[in-house]
């Protein structure tokens, strides 16, 4: 008896404006849950729509006293608490408000630290740019759950090996081409659907990097 074909993989990305809304986000799922049904697949997903520029807008200014990164977090938790809030059982929101302060965590740790020593360290800034595709993984995963899809957030820092020229970091393709298959394969193998980060990497130490403002495209080209 012939081997049954193997189903193509497809790496379906979507942008900020795409997830800007619980509504979209919705769509994405959606969209997503029905070709993980015909085909094995993964996601790559970016922040919600100005997120990004609001968490290093803020960061920056805080190293210049600027307490305004207050105020960013609080937006950042509305927001994706009311997307969340449409989108996700009651349980799911508890777990979700856990990532979600873990997420704003990091962010405010960061903050303070820059507020203390007066200035915006590339390191420093590429730990918090990417918390945004963190969150919107997790929201998105969440969702497709909700649907029924057996779907995983995945942080592409655990995928993706790169220098640490912060902010525009190189990838290192063979570490990155033994991490994928080591950690995002098998999911794929049991019919696990990954929600991956776009634009997030770390150093071999595990140092968060990022790939460049617009880079989710790669990130998805390198799954």
């Amino acid at each position: 008896m012939p081997p049954r074909p193997r189903r193509p993989l497809h790496v379906l990305k979507f942008g900020g404006t795409s997830v800007g809304t619980a509504e979209r986000i919705g769509w994405v799922a959606r969209r997503s849950a029905a070709s993980a049904r015909r085909e094995r697949a993964i996601v790559v997903v970016s922040a919600m729509a100005g997120t990004t520029n609001l968490l290093l807008r803020s960061a920056q200014a805080a190293a210049r006293g600027d307490r305004s990164w207050r105020d960013a977090a609080e937006q950042i938790r509305r927001r994706h608490s009311e997307a969340a809030d449409t989108l996700l059982s009651a349980a799911e929101r508890s777990d979700f408000a856990g990532r979600l302060e873990a997420a704003l965590g990091i962010f405010e740790t960061v903050c303070q630290g820059f507020e203390m020593v007066g200035e915006a360290t590339p390191r420093g800034l590429d730990r918090i740019a990417s918390l945004g595709e963190v969150i919107s993984a997790e929201l998105l995963a969440a969702t497709l759950r909700r649907r029924g899809a057996r779907a995983v957030a995945v942080d592409a820092a655990k995928l993706i090996v790169t220098d640490n020229r912060f902010g525009d970091a190189n990838v290192l393709a063979e570490a990155t081409r033994a991490r994928l298959r080591q950690r995002l394969l098998p999911l794929v193998r049991r019919g696990v659907l990954p929600v991956v980060t776009g634009f997030r990497g770390a150093t071999r130490d595990g140092v968060p990097t990022t790939l460049g403002r617009g880079s989710s495209d790669f990130t998805a080209t390198l799954l």
